[in-house]
């Protein structure tokens, strides 16, 4: 395992699943015609949209009357991974946003991402990009990143 301070803030903000060789672009993914491709677009979009008041992917299936089998089948068929793991880099992409440009506190930030409690960003950060929100915004306020 690579040590905290050895990553660069680029190597923070790439996904664990790329860490590990499975890397994801849904910006590119093909979208092949039928019902499927449908309901995964969909979901995608209910997610970037509605991240925030998401409480949990079983959730969103019943939010498009699926089963979450079905869904996370689906999705991870269309895009290589599933709906949690998308929703987790949706979250943390705007939580890195907020951490870059605004001066709110971690629980103000996991609030605004639909997260518990500065805890679970923690966990959600340290999981996908091996450092804590804290050092990375102290990380970006020292000039030490883009």
């Amino acid at each position: 395992m690579v040590a905290m301070s050895a990553l660069t803030c680029e190597e923070a903000a790439v996904s664990h699943d790329q860490k590990n060789g499975a890397v994801f672009n849904l910006q590119s993914a093909s979208t092949p015609r039928g019902t499927k491709a449908g309901l995964t677009k969909q979901v995608r979009s209910f997610i970037e949209t509605n991240f925030a008041k998401i409480q949990s992917v079983s959730q969103i299936a019943g939010e498009f009357r699926v089963s979450l089998p079905y869904l996370a089948k689906v999705f991870r068929n269309l895009y290589g991974i599933g709906p949690k793991e998308y929703l987790d880099a949706v979250r943390i992409k705007a939580a890195m946003k907020l951490l870059q440009k605004k001066n709110l506190l971690c629980y103000e930030i996991a609030k605004a991402v639909g997260l518990k409690d500065e805890d679970a960003l923690g966990k959600l950060f340290r999981r996908q990009n091996f450092l804590s929100p804290k050092v990375l915004r102290k990380n970006w306020r020292e000039g030490r990143c883009d």
